[in-house]
């Protein structure tokens, strides 16, 4: 399923609210997720913050495994952020 532009703007706005209701920067964001990365999945590299923006202005889209990261960090569900792809499986 192709992710349409709204979508993909609902769930950046979504995002960055979520990001900001938490009291976190971008680069605070690309920290916490580097540091669990580097705790869990050492040979994952994460997006830099450019990449989150990208995210944020519905631009592009997170693959699985950024998104899993995003989540923990936020405390969040992939639905409650409106992600626009279809999960199969979520931890």
């Amino acid at each position: 399923m192709k992710e349409t532009k709204d979508s993909l703007k609902r769930f950046g706005q979504a995002l960055r609210q979520r990001r900001e209701a938490c009291g976190l920067t971008r680069d605070d964001l690309v920290d916490h997720m580097s540091t669990l990365a580097s705790e869990r999945y050492p040979d994952r590299r994460v997006p830099d913050v450019s990449t989150v923006a990208r995210w944020e202005r519905g631009k592009q889209c997170p693959r699985r495994f950024h998104l899993r990261l995003v989540c923990e960090v936020l405390q969040v569900k992939p639905e409650e952020l409106g992600y626009p792809k279809p999960i199969r499986r979520w931890p």
